[in-house]
């Protein structure tokens, strides 16, 4: 049995020092989780997600999932966050605890995550029209709910989303997408097993219509022979996610469109069953006003044979005269009351005045 293990017939995978490493690419050009090197993870996202917050969206890029939220333009809550000539944007990331195997809470001072902030604040600036509204600022909170790679741009697309669904005017979308190169060939969208290899990564943040670009970001170096292949792919994957983001957004305001015209086909089809109530209703009253007009006769018949025997019936209702007088004087004193109040808030100010 030991000559077995010395050999490495028995478990070759630990024996063999060719297998140690995880093999990221197997023969057939497949990655490790069965994507080919030029096709994305599976991206869901849904904006209007959280009823309280201006915007919001939430977004699955494979198993990375993050939430997004936006308030503002509002007024900064320190004045030192004031600037006279344009908005503040402010970006605040930040981790779940169980986003993670290691099951820690993060602090908000992280390295790793002010850097990440910085970077989507910069990508936003130039994009965002925070001239319109100065003295004010703009805040896009971000949480990681689930991690698996691709942070800085899953929070760049989900902010994006959350923006366009608070209304704040931006000059277009910003889309991120990364890429890597690794074992002699360009490859798209890194999961967290790639990343964690040691292979240069690439992050790039566009706008898809005009192709400008918004962020680039380089972690480990890359030969400049072999950057602009990097480039091309993730500038591709970018144009992608947009086709993907613009369809969630066009959805869902068909959603909201088509929710809106049945809300309004509901109220008018209750007010026609209230005009046809009150139809009803003036129908119900035209035969009742008969009905009175030949009580009224009766009952003036009835007067007259009562004045002509001398008794006097007694009234059980009070007249409708007397108490709609005594409400008007009512309105009025009140009114009065209300104007002088307003004029002289000094309670025994008009206290006086009335004594006199």
């Amino acid at each position: 049995m030991e000559n077995l293990e010395k050999e490495g017939k028995i478990f070759p995978q630990f024996s063999s020092p060719t297998m140690s490493r995880q093999e990221l690419l197997n023969p057939a050009g497949l990655r490790i989780d069965g994507r080919r090197v030029t096709e994305l993870r599976k991206i869901k996202c849904k904006p209007s997600v959280l009823r309280q917050a201006d915007g919001s969206a939430y977004i699955e890029q494979g198993n990375t999932k993050c939430l997004a939220a936006v308030y503002g333009p509002r007024e900064p809550r320190l004045k030192s966050q004031i600037i006279h000539d344009k908005a503040n944007i402010n970006v605040e990331l930040s981790y779940a605890p169980f986003s993670t195997s290691e099951r820690k809470k993060r602090a908000k001072t992280d390295k790793r995550i002010l850097e990440i902030a910085s970077a989507v604040k910069q990508t936003f600036e130039p994009v965002i029209l925070a001239n319109l509204f100065p003295r004010s600022q703009i805040d896009i909170y971000l949480q990681i709910l689930q991690f698996d790679g691709g942070t800085v741009q899953i929070c760049i697309n989900a902010a994006t989303m959350a923006l366009i669904d608070a209304g704040v005017p931006m000059r277009d979308y910003v889309c991120a997408c990364t890429a890597g190169y690794f074992e002699n060939e360009p490859v798209l969208d890194l999961n967290n097993t790639e990343e964690s290899s040691d292979s240069p990564e690439l992050t790039v943040a566009i706008l898809p219509k005009s192709g400008k670009v918004t962020l680039l970001q380089m972690e480990s170096r890359l030969q400049v022979e072999k950057f602009e292949s990097v480039m091309n792919l993730a500038t591709e994957g970018c144009k992608a996610i947009y086709k993907i983001l613009d369809k969630s957004i066009r959805d869902n305001m068909k959603d909201a469109i088509s929710n809106t015209i049945k809300f309004y086909c509901n109220v008018s089809t209750l007010l026609k069953e209230a005009e046809k109530l009150h139809y009803y209703d003036e129908a119900d009253s035209e035969s009742n006003d008969e009905e009175s007009d030949e009580y009224q006769e009766f009952e003036s018949e009835n007067s007259i044979c009562c004045s002509e025997q001398n008794y006097q019936p007694s009234s059980s209702q009070p007249n409708n005269s007397n108490i709609s007088i005594i409400t008007t004087l009512i309105l009025i004193i009140g009114i009065f009351l209300g104007i002088f109040t307003l004029l002289r808030p000094n309670f025994s100010y008009w206290i006086a005045c009335l004594s006199w």
